[in-house]
């Protein structure tokens, strides 16, 4: 409908009253952006009387559209994000593929466009549809990957995004932006994700919540304004989640260029830098200092994360790095350091070791490709947490007598190939496996 007062509008107008008016109607109000929308063809309906039974059905992807727009007692009925699974029936329907069964290469192919919708149906349908219309082949799914990997399916995320997000709070905005700490279509438990939020203080208790209250409270209004996708059994209690994949790079697009007006000409003094929690590439040049958001490609896969001269950053205390990462001397104030796709190997672990004031320390996905970890007599002298989460490769940690004295909880997740460490009956400390 046009926005101006045409001649064409009035008549349009006209007609939809008159029809209301005289039959009754189901009328489909689809994918409303705003209350003021809504407002405008509510006042055009409502004045030609709904004494007759007739009925609207409005569908948005905003909260705030739908709580505004309902005037019964029942809440909006809310339509998640869908699953893997389900956004690939889908896909398969809307392209006619419902019961033929593709080529391994063509389905891992599709399954990779489908996955890049983040579960957001009419992304799912609109690609389908172009899909559809070419023929389902390597040739058209590999050019669709394309287009999408160029951002041309981006925009109907970036109206829910730009409108979302002002509707977040900054708690949780902050753990909207923690789930990019995460690689790109990475399934996290909910209860890791919740558990890590309250141990960073990304959430805090207040006088009425504890903070895990709070954080399983955030992660259920993420899910409902559709910001992450979620996996929800039959309880609706959420399983697993992670951040649609075109959303994501929304986000890191938005860190990107709000860091890059930051700190444009700026020199970023890393000896006041106390924490750190980002994915980034340090480089140290002569007059400058160039912080980069993210070691990843394009496409979400990581890269090299180049860090020089970190040691003087006397007074970092809290790191965290996504990347293929090239050690060197780390700062020795450090007491947290989370690892992600890092890739070291054993010969990176003496560094590790010897970091004087290390309290936490946590390898996630693929950060440590050795088959063997040992741990020497007077390592990781203040170590109290130690954490692996999906090390796929390692099958053996040796715990030699001395090393960890002061290790209170460790926790082994996604570790197929690891056996039972026997060297824990020297860690007397360690309360919590």
């Amino acid at each position: 409908m046009k926005k101006d007062g045409t001649k064409d509008q009035t008549l349009y107008v006209t007609q939809v009253r008159d029809h209301w008016k005289e039959k009754l109607c189901l009328v489909v109000l689809d994918n409303v952006s705003n209350r003021e929308e809504f407002d405008k063809l509510q006042e055009i309906l409502s004045r030609s009387g709904m004494i007759n039974g007739s009925r609207i059905v409005l569908t948005t992807r905003f909260k705030n559209v739908a709580l505004h727009a309902n005037r019964s007692s029942t809440p909006p009925h809310q339509i998640r994000l869908l699953t893997k699974e389900e956004s690939w029936e889908l896909f398969k329907k809307v392209t006619g593929n419902e019961k033929t069964k593709l080529e391994p290469r063509v389905e891992k192919l599709a399954r990779k466009v489908v996955g890049r919708c983040g579960g957001l149906p009419l992304a799912i349908s609109s690609i389908g549809c172009v899909v559809r219309a070419k023929s389902m082949t390597q040739k058209t799914l590999s050019w669709v990957l394309k287009q999408v990997n160029h951002g041309h399916y981006t925009t109907m995320w970036l109206r829910a995004w730009d409108e979302n997000k002002r509707e977040l709070c900054e708690t949780m905005t902050k753990c909207l932006y923690y789930f990019t700490l995460f690689p790109m279509n990475f399934e996290i438990p909910a209860r890791r994700i919740v558990n890590l939020w309250v141990a960073e203080g990304v959430v805090k208790e207040n006088n009425q919540q504890t903070a895990e209250d709070i954080a399983e409270r955030c992660i259920e209004h993420l899910r409902d304004c559709n910001m992450i996708q979620a996996v929800a059994p039959k309880s609706n209690k959420i399983k697993t989640c992670q951040l649609p994949t075109m959303l994501r790079e929304i986000i890191l697009g938005d860190s990107d260029r709000s860091s890059r007006s930051q700190y444009s000409g700026t020199h970023l003094e890393r000896e006041n830098l106390k924490n750190l929690k980002l994915a980034v590439q340090l480089l140290t040049e002569t007059e400058k200092e160039t912080l980069r958001l993210g070691s990843f490609d394009d496409i979400g896969n990581p890269e090299k994360l180049i860090l020089y001269n970190m040691s003087k950053m006397e007074n970092l205390s809290s790191l965290r790095l996504f990347g293929i990462l090239h050690m060197s001397r780390l700062p020795q104030n450090l007491t947290d350091l989370t690892l992600s796709k890092s890739k070291l190997s054993d010969d990176s672990m003496p560094e590790l070791q010897s970091l004087p004031k290390l309290k936490s320390l946590c390898f996630c996905a693929d950060s440590y490709t050795g088959r063997r970890m040992v741990c020497t007599p007077g390592s990781f002298p203040q170590l109290q947490v130690l954490r692996f989460w999906n090390s796929r490769d390692l099958q053996e940690w040796d715990v030699k007598e001395g090393a960890m004295p002061g290790l209170m909880e460790f926790e082994a997740r996604s570790c197929g190939n690891l056996a039972f460490p026997t060297g824990l009956k020297h860690l007397k400390t360690l309360s919590l496996i």
